[in-house]
């Protein structure tokens, strides 16, 4: 699934055809993206969490200002819980026994003006089941973070990018995060939807999830 937020005009047919490709793939917060899942009991709030294999990365448009997410796992729709985008503000990642609620917090606290750093100190201090999850965020000046839980035990891996951040877990090998922010950087000049696309066709490329869930 990828969301976003902003404008970009001219969009290209390859552009377009990306749209046609993140449906098999991924989700870009500029459009959505699934395959199969699995369902973990939630800790003492009652809520499910999802546990999957999960890779994403959240990007920017320095030219436009758009912002978006892309994320792709085996947990059915994905989309609906991972990737999180406002315009003008910025977009955030959670997954790893994903809490949803967590993405539209960390909106919330970019529009307040706080920045990634901050609000990613600010979710492992206070939030119950933090070590759990995965997390990224990334503001409209481009400014990002990311956070694995301490008790996340598969390959797992964050990394900040120029205008992005990449996240991952129950990876077959952390260079597929690497993977995905060095493709989103290597593409600047093209549309973001294609970017984000890009990225996580790569991230699929160099190893993508460790098994999937049948």
């Amino acid at each position: 699934p990828c969301r976003a937020g902003g404008k970009e005009n001219g969009h290209s047919r390859r552009a377009q055809a990306s749209k046609v490709r993140a449906h098999a793939l991924a989700t870009p917060l500029l459009l959505p993206a699934t395959l199969p899942h699995s369902v973990t009991p939630g800790e003492a709030d009652g809520i499910v969490y999802i546990a999957a294999m999960t890779f994403s990365i959240a990007g920017r448009c320095a030219r436009t200002g758009m912002l978006g997410a892309v994320v792709t796992t085996s947990s059915i729709s994905v989309g609906s819980r991972c990737p999180y985008a406002q315009a003008g503000v910025g977009a955030a990642l959670t997954q790893n026994r994903t809490d949803p609620r967590l993405g539209p917090k960390m909106l919330a606290a970019l529009a307040r003006g706080e920045t990634p750093p901050s609000i990613v100190r600010d979710l492992e201090a206070k939030e119950p089941g933090i070590g759990w999850r995965q997390l990224a965020v990334i503001a409209a000046d481009g400014t990002a973070a990311f956070l694995n839980g301490k008790n996340i035990t598969s390959i797992a891996k964050g990394r900040i990018g120029k205008d992005c951040v990449g996240i991952g877990n129950i990876l077959r090998t952390t260079n597929v995060v690497d993977a995905m922010v060095e493709t989103f950087e290597a593409s600047e000049g093209q549309p973001l939807a294609e970017r984000l696309v890009r990225a996580i066709e790569a991230g699929h490329a160099a190893g993508g999830e460790l098994k999937q869930i049948k």
